[in-house]
């Protein structure tokens, strides 16, 4: 029984098949059996530069130098090939193949199987797709694998990848087994064996660390030692990230160890050469002090031989300018700091000693409003100088004939400007009166500080002095 079709239908059915293959977005081209081309759609004739199909009348299969010998004889077996390389129009041009818009090289991913009748060959059906910018794409991949691979494989530090919860390790350089002198294909077996080689001291600050980072998905940096298997041990650096995917999900962790041993070593020689240095100071600090300790007493026996009450001035003042300095050395010998000293913990017992010194002492009230600043010992060296003079001419000469006398004295500090103000309410300071050499020191201690001096007079005499302290 024979079905019989309309020639409608026929028609109807080549007009969708034609339409089908005049409008796919894949080339298409139809060769006879001997390989001459018959036809071709409009996205193979856009691909190849041709402008009408009349210029590829003549174009053969097998005439084509970009299809292999190899190829070519497994289509005559009627075989199917795919092939997958750069297509030259310029080779199109140099054998005159066919008449073509486009020059230089694209990628092409060819596809030919033949349509056979019996055993022969009728003809070939050719599927064709340009495929130069994924082809680009994964070569450009696959150079960056290899260039990331290779600095990866040559660098000193361990450069590794991992599962959010280390329970796979994706990638370990070679460097490992240099650093932990274990072989990277053993932490891939157990991606948390690294951790049995950190030293039992540092172990679990490590372990809760890098949980806490990997919890809340922040970078770190963990320093820890590790022993190796002959007992060796070294210092690392272990730097590790999260990678988000465009989710904004971790999907891994990545990092780096690096060797510290020589920097740990380095900091180590460092502290021990600061130490040294620090007991070196106290005691050269301790030594001054003592000194200078010493110097008082031999003045204080020289006093009790002196009769001229102003070599004995000149003996007491020369005291009490030594003792301010062995005050200042006394608080840099407890200061953990020898180049800088709190302004409150050494001015107010400068002042507690120099007062202590005169007779008068008890009648006189002292106040001190001193801030809380940490300044160069050079700088409080001259400060309390200038101090022990203004103090000592307030004790010596402005509270004559009186009963009871005040001393203000305030260091306070504005920005990079610091105020010294010395300040009594005795009888004052007489206009004219000449510098002895106790003003004269001050004067030049205020210069060498670069500062401003000046003095105010009413209820007894204020000293005013400032200075940049930085």
């Amino acid at each position: 029984m024979h079905t019989t079709i309309e020639p409608e239908t026929i028609e109807l059915d080549l007009a969708r098949y034609m339409a089908i293959f005049d409008r796919s977005p894949i080339a298409i081209e139809y060769y006879d059996a001997d390989g001459r081309l018959e036809v071709a759609n409009k996205a193979c004739l856009e691909m190849f530069g041709v402008v009408h199909s009349g210029q590829i009348a003549k174009f053969s299969l097998f005439d084509d130098p970009n299809i292999t010998d190899d190829m070519k004889a497994r289509l005559k077996k009627g075989e199917t090939v795919r092939r997958t390389y750069d297509f030259s129009f310029d080779l199109v041009k140099k054998y005159n193949l066919y008449e073509t818009t486009r020059e230089g090289t694209c990628t092409l991913d060819i596809m030919v199987a033949p349509l056979a009748i019996g055993d022969k060959p009728a003809g070939y059906v050719a599927q064709i797709q340009d495929v130069t910018e994924q082809y680009r794409t994964e070569r450009s991949l696959e150079e960056s694998e290899k260039k990331y691979r290779l600095i990866a494989e040559t660098i000193h530090d361990v450069f590794w990848m991992a599962t959010p919860g280390l329970d796979r390790m994706i990638y370990v350089s070679p460097a490992y087994e240099k650093l932990w002198g274990r072989t990277p294909e053993s932490l891939y077996e157990s991606p948390t064996s690294f951790v049995e080689a950190i030293h039992p001291e540092d172990r679990q600050h490590f372990l809760d660390e890098s949980e806490l980072h990997r919890s809340n998905l922040t970078p770190w940096v963990i320093p820890y030692r590790v022993i190796r298997p002959d007992g060796t041990e070294i210092w690392v650096e272990d730097r590790g990230f999260p990678v988000f995917d465009a989710n904004g999900s971790a999907y891994l962790f990545t990092g780096t160890v690096s060797d510290i041993t020589n920097r740990k070593q380095n900091e180590e020689r460092v502290r021990s050469l600061l130490s040294e240095k620090e007991i070196l100071l106290q005691e050269v600090h301790h030594r001054l002090k003592n000194n200078m300790v010493t110097i008082m007493s031999l003045l204080s026996l020289q006093s009790d031989t002196v009769k001229d009450p102003a070599a004995l001035a000149m003996l007491e003042d020369t005291k009490s300018r030594i003792r301010s300095m062995a005050v200042l050395y006394e608080k840099l010998y407890r200061s953990m700091d020898f180049r800088a000293i709190s302004a409150r913990e050494y001015l107010p017992a400068l002042v507690k000693e120099i007062i202590e010194n005169f007779a008068n002492r008890e009648s006189v009230s002292v106040t001190t409003d001193i801030e809380d600043i940490t300044l160069d010992a050079r700088v409080l060296s001259a400060v309390g100088i200038i101090i022990n003079e203004l103090i000592t001419n307030a004790m010596k000469y402005a509270f004559d004939g009186r009963e009871r006398g005040m001393i203000y004295v305030s260091f306070l500090t504005d920005g990079d400007q610091a105020a010294l103000v010395v300040e009594d309410n005795g009888t004052g300071m007489p206009e004219g009166a000449k510098h002895g050499f106790g003003m004269q020191l001050v004067e030049m201690l205020n210069e060498q500080l670069d500062g401003s001096l000046r003095r105010e007079r009413g209820n007894g005499t204020r000293f005013i002095m400032e200075f940049k302290h930085r």
